[in-house]
Order: C-alpha cells, then structure tokens, then sequence
C-alpha cells in the first residue's frame, strides 16, 4: 500500500510546529515556563524570517515582545 503524499499542512499540521525552528521552539518554551500563554505564530507575527525560520538577530526582538 502506497503512504499517501504529505504536504506542508498535513492533517492540520503546519510545518512550523514540527520543530523546524529551534531558536522559535526556545522562545516559545522560555515563554511557556515564564507563564506567558502565545503561540508560535504570535511570537514571530511581522518578524522579518530567514528561510522561514527566526534569525538569531531577530530573537530578542521576538522575546522583548513576548
């Protein structure tokens, strides 16, 4: 039996929450620890991305506005 094609938003699933993103999936669990509620999403929303992922120049600029 042939595996079905997988695409970017598999069953819901969007590419960024599979964990491409390291220096994102730190900020995000800094936030989570600290008691801040965000998503991924908002943590990155009109930070400019390299190769879809947070540059490390851009991270404490996500993380101020977190």
């Amino acid at each position: 039996m042939d595996k079905p094609e997988t695409s970017p938003t598999t069953a819901g699933i969007t590419l960024r929450a599979t964990h491409l993103d390291p220096l994102l999936d730190c900020l995000f669990e800094l936030t989570r620890l600290h008691g801040v509620t965000t998503t991924r999403d908002s943590l990155i929303a009109g930070i400019p991305m390299e190769d879809q992922r947070l540059s490390p120049s851009m991270f404490s600029r996500a993380a101020r506005r977190a």
